[in-house]
């Protein structure tokens, strides 16, 4: 390898200090010319040296990055000479130069960070190469087993982290932290939770805060609603309800129906109505902040065979 370079007459004697880090020596044992021209001399010279390179520069963690460095003497490539690649000072591996003086190496073992490459050959120490090496992103699946609860049930909320087993994940109802489960097989985790207060919506989330491998990541967000304490209990026969007029009640904030067949309804105004898969005999209950009840709307319901009136 000839490398060039040119300097004034004042600088002749001390070019050595000149290029870093050739040294006075490398310029006294491989100068090739030295020529002067328009007050300028021009030295060329067979460097000493080492060129490094990382390829790709940029990685995430667990993935590889080939380091590739070419070795010269005299002017001359080095064959079968020992290379060795270190991050800072530890020791990455070796490799032996090629007819072509080339060594390299596969890397896959870096950690989250930045890290500063050399390669050594004999007392040459090449440049240095920066590989940044990111954290995975992962993904958190959320959901709840249940979005209506009464007060004193209990309901799940679950999920999957794709970032593994043993992992730390916190619970939050809103800001207030629930709990801090461990990922169990696959990702995946659980929490129990006893449904308290009343006609109020719980949101919760949950967070996985990152570590040297994975980022951190949040989920979406999981709403559950606790009914409110008053209801209104009907007794229903048949396969089928609806009351004969729209707007049966007053009633303030949300209301829910549980239609006593799993059915979970939000009344949104209008009728109050709902159909059976099969005939038989219902306990429905309401829920909510019923002010006033119209008169006389579901004393002509059929199938209607009883009523517990809100703080009846």
């Amino acid at each position: 390898m000839v490398e060039k370079i040119t300097i004034s007459p004042s600088e002749v004697r001390g070019y050595g200090d000149i290029v870093s880090p050739k040294t006075t020596e490398d310029f006294d044992n491989y100068i090739s010319s030295l020529t002067l021209s328009d007050g300028l001399y021009t030295l060329e010279y067979a460097a000493n040296g080492i060129i490094l390179t990382a390829s790709p520069s940029i990685i995430n963690v667990g993935e590889s990055t080939v380091l590739t460095a070419t070795v010269t003497v005299e002017g001359t490539v080095v064959v079968g000479g020992t290379v060795t690649f270190y991050d800072g000072e530890t020791s990455l591996g070796t490799d032996v130069t090629d007819s072509e003086g080339v060594a390299s190496l596969t890397v896959s073992n870096l950690t989250y960070g930045t890290h500063s490459l050399t390669a050594v050959y004999d007392v040459y120490t090449g440049n240095t190469v920066t590989v940044t090496v990111n954290r995975l992103v992962p993904t958190i699946s959320f959901s709840s087993s249940e979005s209506v609860v009464e007060s004193g049930d209990t309901f799940t909320l679950s999920g999957v982290l794709s970032a593994g087993t043993g992992l730390s994940v916190k619970i939050y109802n809103g800001s207030t932290l629930v709990d801090t489960v461990t990922t169990g097989t696959g990702g995946a985790f659980t929490k129990t939770i006893t449904a308290t207060g009343s006609g109020v919506t719980n949101t919760y989330h949950a967070v996985f805060e990152g570590n040297s491998t994975y980022e951190e990541v949040t989920s979406s967000n999981v709403s559950v609603d606790i009914l409110s304490d008053k209801i209104m209990e009907l007794s229903i026969t048949g396969n089928s309800f609806s009351t004969p007029y729209t707007h049966p009640f007053d009633y303030t904030g949300r209301v829910y129906i549980d239609w006593g067949d799993n059915t979970f309804t939000e009344y949104a105004g209008g009728f109050l109505s709902h159909s059976y898969s099969s005939s038989g005999n219902y306990n429905v209950k309401i829920y909510g902040n019923i002010t006033s009840l119209r008169s006389g709307c579901f004393h002509q319901c059929s199938g209607l065979t009883s009523i517990i009136l809100p703080d009846s």
